[in-house]
């Protein structure tokens, strides 16, 4: 156990995971959408647009630098799906954070038992931006995006040996899109007053 904190204090890490993710949006109302004096959005009053889309299976990618080994910074792309080949049906969403995973029992974990020494719990806070998108019709694909996104997570660690770990790892993601993309393709880009809330978990 000991070799093992040791190590943690000077090396980097990279990680990949599969889990599920929960999509919590709204509807928007195009009077919420201000257009510019070169753009405008061609549909009837009353259409309404929605941050609100099915969850699933989602993927995460991470790389993180320890230091001492109470602290981690670490980036993290996640994001997950549906008909992604399929550009007349597909929806998706898609998240970049970069920030700081404490590690509150790293002190304390000699004092453990020797068989949870290598459990680690953790906390971890973001900061990124997010993305989301899907097609209504056939010929169109829509979208909305926020720099400056936050994200919240929960983590337990567990080093199997000294050099490999496996961890269960919850996250909450709060994007309140304050763009909405009427046209990936073109990206024409309205501003959303007030900002979309989201929320991913």
């Amino acid at each position: 156990i000991r070799r093992q904190r040791q190590m943690c204090i000077r090396d980097s890490s990279i990680g990949m995971g599969i889990g599920g993710t929960s999509v919590h949006g709204e509807d928007v109302e195009l009077n919420r959408l201000r257009f510019t004096s070169t753009h405008s959005i061609s549909a009837p009053p009353g259409t309404t647009f929605t941050t609100e889309f099915d969850g699933g299976v989602s993927g995460l990618f991470l790389m993180s630098f320890n230091i001492l080994g109470y602290a981690a910074i670490e980036t993290r792309l996640t994001g997950n799906g549906h008909h992604l080949t399929d550009a007349t049906r597909r929806s998706w969403a898609a998240h970049w954070h970069t920030g700081v995973r404490a590690y509150p029992m790293w002190y304390w974990q000699p004092k453990l038992p020797p068989y949870l020494q290598p459990l680690e719990p953790s906390l971890f806070i973001g900061w990124g931006v997010s993305y989301q998108g899907y097609a209504p019709n056939p010929v169109q694909e829509l979208g909305w995006s926020k720099w400056g996104s936050w994200q919240f997570g929960l983590g337990v660690e567990y080093f199997i040996i000294s050099y490999f770990k496996v961890c269960l790892d919850y996250t909450y993601i709060r994007a309140a899109y304050d763009n909405f993309i009427w046209d990936f393709e073109d990206s024409v880009n309205f501003d959303v007053e007030p900002p979309a809330s989201t929320g991913f978990h």
